[in-house]
């Protein structure tokens, strides 16, 4: 059944490494989901606010308890070119591992190194830069893409010391991460009139997490009983942290658009504006942001807003994701969130609020 199910669902170069397919399938389908929420408009560049929708790492939105988007991030892709790219990369370093380690362990190696990547990621930017960086999305593959390549550099080294030609691959693409990740760093200043966002802290976690695996787990499928069930119960663990976490993205989707109708956001591939976005006093920003406030403040001549307290929750959730990089929103969902009842949620808004406003 299972070979069947791989010859028909797979493309035939990735028949051989199965679990690389089937994460290759599922990142295209991700994107494609994405790209059907949102609009013909979205097919080559979604917007900071859809993938913020579908998953990505949001640093206020994980301030917030939105601990999953570590695990959804690395599954959505900002453009085009982002995805084709790691793609490539995967297609280059994954069969490598599946060959040495097999299935159960490369399930593992994949999915810790995603989650260890964008963990780095929210600790460096969120936790250790602040400032505007906790407003940035983030999202893409390439982190635990940089954990197939570190696996399969070492483990070449390791296991295979003939396999000349998986490593000399591997140092190829070492050495894009490298020049690109420097470039992304370069052109945050001086004026560079093309900024290369490039998360460089969920490279090296990932890549430092693969190279680990590579260096430490033992190559080739397990003997002993006792380490099949247990590289089996951890890839289990880890499909089920992920289950969960679609799960949680998913519910926090349901009532939100995946899109907006007059967008202030330009799109654009590799720092290229493709396309400007609304007029700000006219976008769905502002809108927005005036239906949230519109839901708490009283009216000019004293009156109560009409509106039901978990409604205004849902409008001022909304806002905070539509405008994370104004701390009064934070505040606006506080309010909304203490008149529902729940102080617990309040108070770590107004939390966050004043970590943002140091």
């Amino acid at each position: 059944m299972e070979a069947v199910l791989i010859e028909r669902v797979l493309p035939k170069p990735l028949q051989s490494a199965p679990v690389i397919g089937f994460i290759f399938i599922g990142i295209v389908l991700m994107q494609v989901a994405a790209v059907a929420a949102a609009g013909m408009d979205s097919l080559v560049s979604l917007s900071p606010y859809t993938l913020t929708m579908f998953g990505a790492t949001h640093g206020v939105g994980i301030l917030m308890g939105e601990w999953w988007r570590v695990v959804t991030s690395f599954w959505i892709h900002h453009d085009l070119l982002h995805i084709a790219f790691n793609l490539w990369a995967l297609y280059a370093a994954g069969p490598a591992v599946e060959r040495y380690f097999g299935t159960r362990k490369t399930v593992v190696a994949y999915l810790a190194a995603g989650i260890a990547a964008m963990s780095l990621s929210h600790v460096w930017y969120v936790l250790v830069l602040a400032g505007p960086n906790t407003a940035i999305v983030s999202g893409g593959a390439s982190g635990a893409v940089s954990g197939m390549i570190g696996a399969a550099f070492v483990a070449s080294q390791r296991v295979h010391p003939r396999d000349h030609e998986t490593r000399a691959n591997m140092k190829r693409w070492i050495a894009m991460l490298v020049v690109f990740g420097i470039a992304s760093e370069l052109s945050r200043f001086g004026g560079a009139t093309i900024a290369i966002g490039i998360n460089n802290a969920a490279h090296l976690g990932g890549f430092i997490v693969g190279a680990l695996f590579g260096r430490y787990v033992q190559p080739g499928p397990s003997t002993s009983q006792g380490t099949i069930r247990a590289w089996g119960l951890g890839a289990l663990a880890l499909v089920g942290v992920s289950i969960v976490a679609f799960s949680l993205m998913i519910s926090a989707l349901v009532g939100h658009p995946a899109a907006l109708e007059r967008d202030a956001s330009p799109r654009g591939i590799l720092g290229f504006h493709l396309g400007e976005g609304a007029t700000w006093e006219y976008s769905s920003q502002v809108s927005v942001w005036e239906s949230c406030a519109g839901a708490l403040l009283d009216g000019p001549d004293g009156t109560p807003p009409d509106v039901e307290p978990d409604v205004a929750v849902q409008r001022c959730e909304l806002n905070l994701r539509v405008n994370s990089h104004d701390p009064n929103s934070l505040q606006l969902l506080a309010e909304a969130l203490r008149r529902d009842g729940d102080v617990d949620r309040a108070t770590l808004a107004l939390r966050v609020y004043g970590r943002l406003s140091r």
